[in-house]
């Protein structure tokens, strides 16, 4: 029972954004990828709530997240990050705890002065 539910095997090559797109169009642009990606954002140290969630005590690290392409169709998304369809798109670990609807914009929002 303490063996880890999943065992992560990882390419030794870097994948960059690009590497992904299948088509650009305008400010649209259309990706897949077999299995999953994971992500490290170097930006941002994971928060303290997170930790909480998993019931873990220790120093935060990077945000990791995998997503992943359900039902192996593409998926198109924006120049201001929005993706569509967004039930062919899975996100877990930081993403999946971090980005949840009650965070995001409406799709026309515009930003007042």
């Amino acid at each position: 029972m303490q063996q880890a539910d999943f065992i992560d095997i990882y390419g030794k090559n870097i994948l960059t954004a690009d590497s992904l797109i299948i088509k650009s169009e305008a400010t649209y642009k259309w990706m897949h990828f077999p299995d999953y990606l994971y992500i490290v954002y170097k930006n941002e140290k994971e928060e303290e709530g997170y930790f909480r969630m998993l019931h873990q005590v220790r120093q935060a690290g990077f945000q990791r997240s995998y997503v992943i392409l359900l039902g192996d169709k593409l998926i198109s998304f924006d120049d201001r990050g929005n993706y569509y369809n967004p039930q062919d798109f899975f996100a877990s670990g930081y993403w999946g705890w971090s980005e949840k609807m009650a965070s995001s914009l409406p799709l026309d929002y515009v930003e007042s002065k």
